[in-house]
């Protein structure tokens, strides 16, 4: 298996596509992947969409980093597989690009890829194989919710006598 450093865009697509939805929607679904249900609530920094997209980039690329140390352990900072030039310390510095493509669909099928490329951070060798898992998962389970939302939309859009899905969703809930 290789495994290699996405770029910054490719990270903006994944967060775009993962927190898309209404701004509430957006704010809990981006805390529930960063964070999961039962982590402490004190811990997280704000509640602002741009920081926790931010913050949540830098957990995705801090997750691919990891993978590709635990993969290729000889590699060193600036010698890594991906972007030319990249450096260990941009996963810190990142800050979510607002003008990131909106392209759900599209942005959507990044996701696969790059869990893909981060497979290794949740084995043996990383820093914390379970915290990647745990957040892996979550990851991935986002990206699913998304998806179903997204194809639900699609039908109501195309099929008026199909009821709402929060009349749907409240109505089980």
């Amino acid at each position: 298996m290789s495994s290699y450093i996405c770029d910054r865009e490719t990270i903006d697509r994944i967060v775009a596509a993962l927190t898309a939805g209404e701004l509430n929607e957006s704010r809990y679904r981006a805390c529930e992947i960063i964070w999961g249900p039962s982590e402490d609530v004190t811990a997280r920094p704000t509640s602002d969409i741009a920081d926790l997209r931010t913050y949540l980039g830098r957990k995705l690329w801090k997750m691919n980093l990891e993978s590709v140390k635990a993969r290729y352990p000889n590699d060193k900072n600036g010698n890594r597989p991906g972007p030319n030039g990249f450096h260990d310390e941009e996963v810190d510095e990142y800050t979510w690009n607002s003008n990131t493509s909106q392209n759900l669909k599209a942005n959507l099928a990044e996701v696969p890829t790059f869990l893909y490329q981060c497979d290794e951070a949740c084995e043996k060798g990383s820093d914390a194989p379970h915290h990647w898992k745990a957040f892996y998962i979550r990851v991935e389970v986002a990206a699913g919710r998304v998806a179903l939302y997204h194809c639900r939309s699609e039908i109501e859009r195309k099929d008026p006598d199909v009821p709402a899905f929060a009349e749907v969703f409240a109505a089980y809930h």
